[in-house]
């Protein structure tokens, strides 16, 4: 299952940083980095924090996010300065948090599927929407672009459309209006009232 796709876990970065492919791909980088390394330094000191589990998780994700956008800042600054508000948003992703105590093989598997969703975003967006793949113009496509796809809503537009490809796929359908205003208004006998 694809937490992004499916529980719509780490969207505001996956939406927010994928407006180009390089920010995409720099963010699910970050999002894979911070993943394994939170996994790995949690798990390896596992006994140390045995009563305060929650606080140490919060103070190791807080610093394994540091680390990662300082190596980023370092290493790839034109990238950083397209992503470095939403790198401050890993910190506080429940994507990473629902993976930190995991073995390390969720935490790679989750940190995988997180840079495809968000490159297949990313891609889509920056295609119709700038009419170019990583930086370098895609002659038809530049002179028929959707720039609403540029702004933050053609993001969600971009994953809303991804996800129900995704959904799909895993054979969870959308609801039909029927279904969900039965889910919503649905009495403990299962009228609807």
């Amino acid at each position: 299952m694809n937490t992004v796709m499916i529980l719509f876990l780490g969207a505001s970065i996956a939406v927010g940083a994928s407006a180009t492919v390089m920010g995409a791909l720099c963010a699910g980088i970050a999002m894979l980095a911070t993943l394994v390394l939170s996994n790995v330094i949690l798990n390896a000191l596992k006994k140390v924090f045995a009563d305060c589990k929650f606080g140490a998780t919060l103070i190791v994700v807080a610093g394994v996010t540091s680390l990662v956008t300082m190596l980023l800042h370092a290493f790839m600054p034109g990238a950083y300065a397209g992503i470095s508000v939403y790198l401050s948003c890993l910190c506080v992703n429940l994507l990473v948090y629902a993976n930190a105590e995991k073995d390390l093989k969720s935490a790679l598997t989750a940190g995988v599927k997180f840079l495809i969703a968000v490159l297949i975003v990313g891609v889509v967006r920056e295609l119709f929407g700038a009419g170019a793949l990583a930086g370098v113009k895609v002659d038809f496509l530049a002179k028929h672009t959707i720039n609403a796809l540029n702004a933050p809503a053609g993001g969600f537009m971009v994953l809303a459309f991804v996800m129900a490809l995704f959904r799909n796929k895993e054979g969870q359908a959308c609801m039909c209006k029927d279904e969900f205003i039965k889910s919503v208004f649905a009495n403990k006998k299962g009228e609807v009232e």
